[in-house]
C-alpha cells in the first residue's frame, strides 16, 4: 500500500518540492524586489520634487506679498501727494 508512507517520507518529498519552488522562482522574486527598490527610489525622488516645488511656490508667494505691500505703500503715498495738489 502506497498510502501507508511514513510522515517523514512525506515531509522529505514536501521539502524537496519547496526547494524546487524556491529555486524556480528565485529570479522572479529577485526581479520583484529590485522593482520595489526602484519604485521606492522613484517615490522618494517624487516627494523631493514636490517639496522643492512647494518651496519655490512659497518663495514666489512671499515675494508677491512683498511686492503687494510696496504697491500699497506707493498708492498711499500717491494718494497723499494727490490730496496736497488739489
Amino acid at each position: 500500500m502506497e498510502d501507508d508512507k511514513a510522515p517523514l517520507d512525506d515531509l522529505a518529498v514536501v521539502a524537496a518540492g519547496v526547494r524546487e519552488v524556491i529555486n524556480d522562482t528565485r529570479g522572479l522574486f529577485d526581479a520583484v524586489v529590485a522593482q520595489e527598490e526602484r519604485a521606492a527610489s522613484l517615490r522618494e525622488a517624487h516627494e523631493g520634487l514636490n517639496r522643492a516645488r512647494d518651496d519655490a511656490l512659497k518663495a514666489r508667494l512671499d515675494l508677491l506679498e512683498n511686492v503687494a505691500e510696496i504697491v500699497r505703500m506707493l498708492r498711499q503715498r500717491l494718494d497723499r501727494l494727490a490730496g496736497r495738489r488739489v
